[in-house]
Formats: C-alpha cells, sequence, structure tokens
C-alpha cells in the first residue's frame, strides 16, 4: 500500500501532466481560431462564408467555455482528493 507522500506525489504529477495538456490544447485553439479568422477575412466577399459563422462561432464560444470548465473542474478534483487524503492520515 502506498504511503500519503507517494499519492500526493503521484496526484502532483497527474494535475501537472493533465495542466500541461489543457495548455497545449488551449494552444492549438488559439492557432485554429486565428487560422479561421484570416480566412474568414480572406473570404468574406462569399455569401455562404457569412452565414456559416452563425455556425462557426457558437462552437468556438462553446469551446472556449468547456476549456475553462475544464481547467477549473481538474482544479477542484484535485484540490478534494488532497484533502480527502489529509483527512486520512
Amino acid at each position: 500500500m502506498k504511503t500519503r507522500k507517494e499519492l500526493s506525489a503521484e496526484l502532483d504529477t497527474l494535475q501537472k501532466e493533465a495542466q500541461s495538456n489543457l495548455h497545449k490544447r488551449i494552444f492549438r485553439s488559439i492557432i485554429r481560431w486565428l487560422l479561421t479568422i484570416l480566412l474568414y477575412y480572406y473570404f468574406w466577399h462569399l455569401t455562404w462564408v457569412r452565414w456559416s459563422l452563425v455556425i462557426v462561432l457558437p462552437m468556438i464560444l462553446f469551446n472556449i467555455g468547456f476549456m475553462g470548465y475544464s481547467y477549473n473542474a481538474l482544479r477542484k478534483q484535485i484540490r478534494a482528493i488532497k484533502n480527502k487524503l489529509d483527512q486520512l492520515v
């Protein structure tokens, strides 16, 4: 059975990995949004491009909200697990 220190160390490692993956995801999303903006600017003269903004904009906003939610949820879950570890010992 693992000790409290080992479990805490594993939890810290897991937190760092998850945050690193989330930061990579945010970076990829920013690049995708910049490319989307450039393409919209370049093809704005086409009517269907303007109408596609009605679909793309809510998707982008949902993605931003989901990433913010997942970041906060990750922090809360890790904090709760650390509190449970502290209570066990």
